[in-house]
């Protein structure tokens, strides 16, 4: 038809995308503009973004892995909704302390505010801290009040050499305590001892290679991994 009356090439293609959105709708895909058919045919690959990371640039915590156990955290974004499952069972947070702690040490070592504006919630600072933020409140842990009970003290910044970041504060008794976060092969190097159940003891080879696989794991899920730590300082050093 084209080729004996090229006027028509307009009206031809219109039906063919026509055509084209008919069978889309049918499989419950809507198209807006008729050219956007044309271009999705020519797409060869197709990122999809459950967590808006790309599309809102919010980052969400999807596990926590403490005391040698996987707790997975659902809800989205920055609205502090959530539950920690164990085996797809929600669980009473207060059970678990190591998990507790863990998201303690998060908090603590944080530059990021969570700030409700009226009826949602943003982020003020880097979008991974404010990840953390969101995922403890969702276990009832709040920065504000808890900056109220360990006073900054120092923070050393993330950077590319070291791989992480300390931010020290001043907790009971007065005591400084130095709270760190950053990539887990590097922050494991520094580890001596490990808490399980809210007991301190040596970390050992066997807990090493057991945290790496478990980072490893994560990061193949296409997760981003951060470890966490914290120091009870004899003294004030010299210089941080």
């Amino acid at each position: 038809a084209v080729a004996a009356i090229p006027e028509g090439l307009p009206a031809v293609v219109t039906i063919a995308l026509a055509l084209g959105v008919q069978r889309m709708v049918k499989r419950h895909a809507l198209i807006r503009k008729l050219p956007s058919v044309e271009t999705l045919g020519c797409a060869t690959v197709i990122c999809s973004d459950k967590t808006g990371t790309l599309t809102k640039n919010e980052m969400t915590v999807q596990a926590v892995y403490a005391c040698d156990t996987l707790f997975k955290v659902t809800g989205i974004g920055y609205e502090p909704k959530g539950e920690f499952l164990l085996d797809e069972k929600a669980i009473d947070n207060e059970g678990f302390p190591d998990l507790i702690k863990t998201l303690k040490c998060g908090v603590l070592c944080n530059g990021a505010q969570l700030v409700k504006n009226n009826i949602s919630y943003k982020i003020f600072g880097d979008p991974t801290e404010g990840a953390i933020l969101t995922c403890a409140a969702k276990a009832g842990l709040w920065k504000e009040k808890m900056e109220q009970e360990f006073s900054f003290v120092e923070e050393i910044p993330f950077d590319s050499e070291r791989k992480k970041m300390t931010i020290v504060r001043r907790g009971e008794d007065n005591k400084l305590i130095a709270f760190v976060k950053g990539a887990p092969d590097i922050l494991l190097n520094d580890c001596v001892g490990i808490e399980e159940k809210g007991q301190r003891r040596t970390l050992t080879s066997d807990d090493r290679g057991r945290i790496l696989k478990i980072n490893s794991d994560l990061a193949n899920q296409a997760l981003r991994v951060l470890a966490v730590g914290y120091r009870i300082l004899d003294k004030a050093p010299d210089k941080y």
